[in-house]
């Protein structure tokens, strides 16, 4: 993380409403894990949830606000995992586990806010820019589940919030990259000495990490939007000029990596429309070309 941005995250920590009693579900997680260090550090009272999803007791729960991250399935919006082989588990976790979460709520005044994904609107011919309103078209079992799950949170009478971040990257604690596209794309790149692009013009709204916890914490503090569903999209750009960003930080560093472009046969993913999200929270994602080099020094100092 640059030091621009841990200013920032803990300029805004300074300026939040502290003391919320939070309760964070998947917070061993990617997202998770580094959302709880700045949760404390904003002096919230924190509890991590002990029972794994569906598996939470009823009435347990009395906090002032549930963060929601647990899953099973995943992958990214461009790289889906289908969850063809174990379709019942995950309904299990993602349906049975928001059913139980909801039951597990003894305060009625406590919040939800749900991290969803965009995998909720699937691919379509043309990758048009959709808002929150778009008909949901889920492709994969994972992104079906997001999508129910979202429905049985609307319909459960509790206050919610639903986010739904497109292919979060960037570096977590323990050195933990995701599985997001873009931390994957660099991989490869290192260890192939090469990057491969399919077509390349297709456009691509990846977010970084930090944003995401920017939003989740001024939620949690002083912006609180009752009943309110956001996209979480970043700077919208082509494949190939993101993957450009990458190989000249990667050139600084004295790590050679070319693109090779391949044929791209395949439907592109849906470019999330965050206008809603930028108007109510005054928000604007981290440009790539600062985003990426702070990816590539994490990455690379893992590897020292």
């Amino acid at each position: 993380m640059s030091k621009k941005h841990e200013n920032d995250l803990y300029k805004l920590i300074g300026n939040l409403k502290m003391g919320k009693k939070i309760y964070v579900i998947g917070a061993n997680g990617y997202i998770g894990s580094l959302l709880v260090e700045y949760l404390n550090t904003a002096g919230h009272e924190v509890e991590v949830s002990n029972y794994r999803l569906p598996d939470i007791p009823k009435n347990v729960i009395d906090t002032d606000i549930v963060i929601h991250l647990a899953t099973a399935g995943g992958g990214t919006v461009h790289k889906p995992r289908f969850g063809n082989d174990n379709p019942e588990y995950m309904k299990k976790v993602n349906l049975d586990g928001m059913k139980n979460l909801i039951k597990g709520v003894k305060n009625k005044s406590t919040k939800i806010l749900f991290v969803s994904s965009a995998a909720v609107y699937g691919k379509f011919e043309d990758a048009p820019l959709v808002g929150e309103n778009a008909p949901l078209n889920p492709i994969s079992n994972y992104g079906k589940d997001k999508s129910e799950a979202e429905n049985i949170l609307m319909k459960s009478g509790i206050d919610y919030m639903i986010l739904r971040p497109c292919g979060v990257f960037g570096k977590s604690t323990h050195n933990n990259f995701g599985n997001a596209f873009l931390n994957k794309i660099l991989n490869n790149a290192i260890e192939n000495k090469q990057i491969e692009v399919f077509g390349g013009e297709q456009l691509i709204d990846t977010v970084y990490l930090l944003d995401v916890i920017n939003i989740i914490l001024r939620a949690c503090g002083k912006e609180w939007k009752s009943n309110a569903i956001y996209n979480v999209g970043g700077e919208i750009t082509s494949i190939k000029n993101m993957l450009e960003i990458v190989a000249n930080a990667l050139a600084k560093a004295g790590i050679n990596c070319p693109l090779v472009v391949q044929p791209f046969n395949g439907k592109p993913a849906a470019i999330l429309d965050s206008s809603k999200l930028k108007n109510d929270f005054k928000w604007e994602p981290t440009a790539l070309t600062i985003a990426i080099p702070e990816l590539v020094k994490g990455y690379l100092n893992t590897l020292k």
